[in-house]
Order: structure tokens, then C-alpha cells, then sequence
């Protein structure tokens, strides 16, 4: 699974992302098999803070299969700006299924 926490300083930088991320997730719901979940969350306590939930039937699904898709591939350089311009600051976190090890990785 991966968990993504992301922290924008105006609306307009959290609006702009989670419509770039909307128009990824739809596709991949659609077209990628090994994709079991993929959400996006806004804090009840904080407009600025959201965080993205992904979880896929196997690494590869994630490292090869998503992230060539043309939909991420879109998506990830906007994400990518928003940081380099400071106006969103992420921090991804991966976790494995409990009965997994470093080394089914």
C-alpha cells in the first residue's frame, strides 16, 4: 500500500492537484487490473492537508504497470511542479501487507 500526505498552502494548489489527480484515477480505475484501491482524502481539520491511498494486487503492478501508464506519466510532473514551486509538500509512505517481508519485495 501506499500512503501519500500532502500538505498545499493555498486551495487553488490543492484544487488544481486533485483535478489532475481525478483525471488520472478515473482512468486507472478503469484500465489498470492489478490496482485494488485508490482514494483521496481531505483532513476534517485542515482544507490543506489530504492524503492519497493506493494499493495494488503486487509491487509490479505499481512500479512497472502504473507508473508507465500515460495517466501518471500526465499526473506525476504536476504534482512534481506544485512541489518545486513550495506550494505543496508530500511525504509517501509504503507499507507491506503484515504477513509480507522486506524480502518479497
Amino acid at each position: 500500500m501506499l500512503h501519500v500526505e500532502l500538505e498545499f498552502k493555498t486551495e487553488a494548489a490543492a484544487k488544481e492537484l486533485v483535478t489532475a489527480w481525478a483525471r488520472c484515477a478515473d482512468w486507472c480505475r478503469a484500465n489498470e487490473a492489478g490496482l485494488m484501491h485508490y482514494e483521496i482524502a481531505r483532513s476534517q481539520t485542515d482544507p490543506l492537508k489530504y492524503g492519497i491511498f493506493e494499493r495494488y494486487a503486487s509491487l509490479d503492478a505499481y512500479a512497472s504497470t502504473h507508473k508507465s501508464t500515460e495517466a501518471y506519466r500526465t499526473f506525476r510532473p504536476k504534482m512534481q511542479a506544485l512541489q518545486d514551486s513550495g506550494e505543496l509538500e508530500a511525504v509517501s509512505y509504503t507499507h507491506l501487507r503484515a504477513h509480507e517481508t522486506e524480502a518479497d519485495l
